[in-house]
């Protein structure tokens, strides 16, 4: 993520990469692409981000935090953390779903184990805190439960999109957070996730946040402007 002492060229090496992510995928972006997109030599953006791998991770983690601060400018009167991380995740989950490019970047994404270990732990870190809160265990513990719980929803999301199928952000929000209650505090999942389902945003509102989130990554200028 941007800075507010970050070097310039820094910035634009990073916006260029995560609309050529964008378009094209990890593979197919280049570091010779990144820095004709970006207007800088191609030693320079190797210098900065010695591995694409740090940048698709810092794409999706800008991605995760802007859901998060459009969700807080919209749902701000819950505060139960539980129904604050379900939308959090049904928001984020129709932001990757939505559009045919993000579908593509997912599934890349997903294929590369050390990338999706590292977006899970930035998942746990800033959308997953509750589950440390209601915990009789340690960090650590609570931390393994909620790997289980989100590589559960993974690969249930591979097989819907390899299948071609129209995945539902609601619904697999609603049985990540039953997994997450059934892992961690033993909680019967049919009910969790029925409850859930009760507690979801409407589909449509959740589709213009997404679209607003994903333009926010991508056109940062529009958001500041």
């Amino acid at each position: 993520m941007g800075t507010l002492h970050e070097h310039p060229n820094k910035k634009r090496i990073r916006q260029a990469a995560f609309v050529l992510m964008y378009e094209r995928g990890i593979k197919q972006t280049s570091y010779t692409a990144i820095a004709q997109k970006a207007g800088v030599g191609r030693p320079l953006v190797q210098r900065h981000y010695p591995k694409k791998d740090e940048l698709l991770v810092l794409f999706i983690s800008q991605l995760v935090d802007t859901c998060k601060a459009r969700l807080t400018d919209f749902d701000q009167e819950t505060t139960d953390p539980l129904l604050r991380t379900l939308h959090l995740s049904q928001l984020y989950l129709q932001t990757v779903l939505y559009d045919e490019n993000m579908q593509a970047l997912t599934l890349e994404i997903l294929s590369n184990r050390d990338i999706t270990g590292a977006m899970v732990r930035h998942h746990f870190e800033s959308s997953f805190v509750w589950v440390a809160m209601q915990s009789s265990d340690d960090q650590q513990e609570a931390y393994e439960a909620s790997i289980k719980a989100i590589g559960g929803i993974d690969e249930l999301l591979v097989m819907q999109l390899t299948d071609g199928a129209a995945p539902d952000a609601g619904d697999l929000a609603a049985q990540l957070m039953a997994a997450l209650e059934a892992f961690v505090a033993n909680a019967a999942y049919q009910d969790t996730y029925v409850y859930m389902l009760g507690q979801l945003l409407d589909a449509q509102v959740v589709k213009r946040l997404a679209a607003g989130a994903l333009r926010d990554v991508l056109v940062p200028e529009v958001a500041e402007g």
